[in-house]
């Protein structure tokens, strides 16, 4: 396979930016026609001219001020024009010290080289000369695991994590979930994300929201974070839920305020809530929203029989 070939135009003003170019692209695998290299004493200026930019497949201009006022460089555009309007030339040109609204006008609707750095437009040119693609490598489409322990699908698995994760309560209620900004989140396609909704609605996880114009947003329900924390926030909540319950067991006290209980195990109101509701939803407590409970589920608290009988039972089993 043959080298590709360039033709350097440019002002002798650039020469030393231009030879540097040229000696970056040789040592890179890129023949170049550069005039100080040649052309010879008693050779016709513009039959080598003519000669270089025939046999090139790349026709370089490198602008500047100097450039766009050299005459050269103007008739040298003018032969690459033609030659690009054949096929059988890519013009690429290199902007230095000008804008693309100072270079020529037939030039305008091309790409530019830029770059902040010599080196960096040096880089560029070399990538075109080459082929070469600064395109990332398209990666494998992610392996999306069901959460364990649970029917939910791949699909339905990312949207709970992500929610679980995002949430700050961890409980039914005080949260609400935005659709278009979790589809910005999750890396699904519409599709995908409808059915997943669909998914943790039937599984009790969420409450969608809907409206005239269709589905805007959902509610993460308390059976999401008793069945996805142990996967995504390093605790479970069953597990939580017998230690609070022990807590209260082992307690004189006739009431509870949540933030007391969160201090004394030294957990978070997004660890306790899910632990709590648990407690609640069994009959474990006696407990109910109230007014500026937030971030706790509950504020105020009281332990039932039931509470008492079970733990008794666990402590008898164990």
């Amino acid at each position: 396979m043959s080298a590709p070939r360039a033709f350097l135009c440019h002002s002798s003003k650039d020469k030393p930016f231009v030879e540097a170019l040229a000696e970056h692209l040789m040592a890179h695998g890129v023949e170049v026609w550069f005039d100080k290299w040649d052309i010879q004493p008693g050779d016709s200026l513009r039959r080598k001219i003519e000669e270089g930019i025939e046999s090139s497949g790349f026709f370089i201009p490198v602008l500047s001020e100097n450039s766009l006022e050299s005459e050269w460089v103007k008739t040298e555009l003018d032969a690459a024009t033609i030659l690009k309007l054949q096929g059988s030339c890519r013009i690429v040109p290199v902007l230095r010290g000008v804008t693309v609204d100072q270079v020529p006008l037939t030039l305008r609707s091309m790409a530019c080289v830029t770059g902040s750095t010599d080196q960096d437009r040096m880089e560029m040119v070399l990538n075109v000369c080459h082929g070469f693609s600064v395109k990332p490598p398209l990666g494998d489409r992610p392996q999306r695991e069901a959460v364990e322990n649970t029917k939910l699908s791949p699909n339905a698995s990312t949207l709970a994590r992500k929610v679980a994760a995002a949430d700050e309560f961890g409980c039914s209620g005080l949260s609400y979930c935005d659709l278009s900004e979790i589809k910005a989140e999750v890396g699904l396609s519409d599709t995908e994300i409808m059915e997943a909704l669909d998914e943790l609605q039937d599984e009790a996880m969420i409450e969608i929201h809907r409206s005239l114009s269709g589905i805007h947003g959902f509610m993460p329900q308390n059976m999401l974070f008793w069945k996805v924390d142990n996967s995504v926030m390093g605790w479970d909540p069953i597990k939580d839920a017998d230690t609070v319950a022990v807590l209260l067991f082992n307690s004189s006290d006739v009431s509870y305020d949540a933030p007391s209980i969160a201090a004394q195990l030294g957990w978070s109101a997004r660890r306790l809530n899910p632990a709590l509701t648990l407690l609640s939803t069994h009959d474990l407590i006696d407990a109910r929203p109230t007014m500026g409970s937030a971030p706790f589920a509950f504020h105020f608290l009281g332990k039932t029989h039931k509470l008492n009988r079970v733990v008794r039972q666990g402590m008898s089993q164990d």
